[in-house]
């Protein structure tokens, strides 16, 4: 945690002392996600892989003079998982043994991070703005909807399974959540932590406010969910509500 904090002291002092010269605004918005799981064991059958996120958004950002952003994001996160795989393991006697797990869950998780980034003003209306953003979950809730191990026994080699029935199958519910590991409920875990880009369009709609289209892509996302693989890619699109809060003038400096 302590990394973190440094990272937060170093952008503030950079930023600091151009702070009195820009413009503070507020975002409120809604991000719908998609993650992708990658699994390179060829002993691995990844059947179904999903998880949706809803994410909710609450953000606080500051637009320096010379059009660079650094904003302090907040939100809440509802991943809706299915996860369902099978592992193949040729046996002592030259068969085939097929160990298989699925899981359906729902996961709500706190948000909390930090974005910079850089205003490219296209006109006087609109503009894109590119930033990196670090954000650090927290864990609060896990629905369980279905949770199953199931193990298969085949007395033939690996390629003739499909064509045979198995000698042996058994099925039972397996809670494999380790709620230590994850930092269940609301504690803080170092991995627990996801780096994305992002690009935004925004579109004056009055004079202080601004329409927000939102796109993300994160190939980083290291959130400790067991029943995920540990190689995920992340997706986002989302739509955002600006109001950029009136600037001082001198006078009223």
């Amino acid at each position: 945690m302590s990394s973190v904090n440094h990272l937060y002291t170093i952008v503030l002092f950079i930023f600091f002392p151009f702070a009195h010269f820009g413009q503070w605004n507020i975002q409120t918005g809604y991000d719908f996600g998609a993650m992708t799981f990658k699994e390179y064991n060829s002993n691995v059958n990844m059947n179904s892989k999903w998880d949706f996120v809803n994410r909710f958004n609450l953000i606080t950002e500051y637009s320096f003079k010379n059009d660079f952003l650094f904003s302090v994001n907040s939100g809440l996160d509802i991943h809706n998982i299915l996860f369902d795989q099978e592992r193949v393991v040729i046996n002592s006697n030259g068969g085939t043994d097929v160990y298989g797990g699925r899981s359906e869950l729902n996961i709500q998780t706190y948000r909390l991070g930090f974005s910079t980034g850089y205003n490219w003003h296209l006109n006087k209306s609109s503009s894109l703005v590119f930033k990196f953003n670090f954000h650090q979950f927290f864990i609060n809730r896990i629905t369980i909807f279905q949770m199953t191990s199931t193990v298969k026994n085949y007395d033939v080699p690996q390629d003739e399974v499909t064509e045979n029935d198995p000698l042996y199958f058994s099925s039972e519910l397996n809670n494999r959540l380790d709620y230590q590991k994850i930092g269940y409920r609301n504690k803080w875990k170092r991995d627990n932590n996801n780096v994305n880009v992002s690009v935004e369009y925004r579109r004056q709609v009055f004079s202080l406010y601004h329409l927000t289209f939102f796109a993300g892509y994160s190939p980083f996302d290291r959130r400790i969910y067991p029943v995920t693989s540990e190689k995920r890619n992340l997706f986002l699109l989302g739509l955002r509500i600006v109001y950029t809060f009136p600037q001082k003038s001198k006078k009223d400096e």
